[in-house]
């Protein structure tokens, strides 16, 4: 099986896992509350993810790594602690343990060109767990999703679409200059 159809499975199971009630219902609720601000990115634009200790996370007994994961087209991506993105399954933070972590927040750089929705789930694995594997998490996963924005201010072909777009515009306007005067003029009969 190509690497590409396996990343696609792994993609479509961890996506009905994350979706189905039944399947969370098997695992305890998270110890943290996982949130992106802003909710709207614009390109070249930096978001924050912040990690807070859930209300009451303090009983759970059971340490965990923390995994932020970008579902992208047929497979996934993992945000570092530095806030770049790996293909490889990397912890964000590792060995936290539940209401006893300090609030984590720190960087998330969207991909250049990346326009749209872009969900973002924050995995709960046993310490030393596989985020792609069901079996090892340890909490209920949490879903966010992002909204990125295309921005023509770093692009370096700016000057050139904005000239296109002012001429097509000037371009529109004589046109409807045009067909105004020719509307106004009386008919000879």
């Amino acid at each position: 099986m190509s690497a590409s159809i396996q990343r696609g499975a792994v993609a479509l199971v961890l996506s009905l896992a994350l979706a189905s009630g039944a399947a969370e219902a098997a695992l305890a609720p998270a110890p943290a509350v996982f949130r992106v601000s802003p909710a709207t990115v614009r390109e070249g634009e930096t978001a924050m993810i912040e990690v807070k200790p859930a209300a009451g996370s303090g009983s759970s007994p059971s340490g965990f790594d923390l995994y932020v994961i970008w579902f992208s087209g047929p497979g996934a991506v993992f945000l570092t602690a530095s806030g770049q993105w790996s293909g490889e399954p990397v912890a964000y933070r590792a060995g936290l343990a539940p209401g006893g972590f300090a609030p984590i927040a720190g960087p998330m750089h969207p991909p250049a060109r990346a326009v749209g929705m872009m969900p973002l789930g924050a995995i709960f694995t046993r310490p030393g767990g596989h985020a792609l594997q069901r079996t090892d998490w340890a909490y209920q996963p949490q879903m966010v999703t992002v909204r990125l924005k295309a921005s023509l201010a770093g692009d370096p072909n700016r000057g050139r679409a904005l000239v296109t777009l002012g001429g097509l515009g000037l371009l529109s306007l004589g046109a409807s200059a045009l067909v105004v005067s020719r509307a106004r003029r009386p008919t000879g009969a």
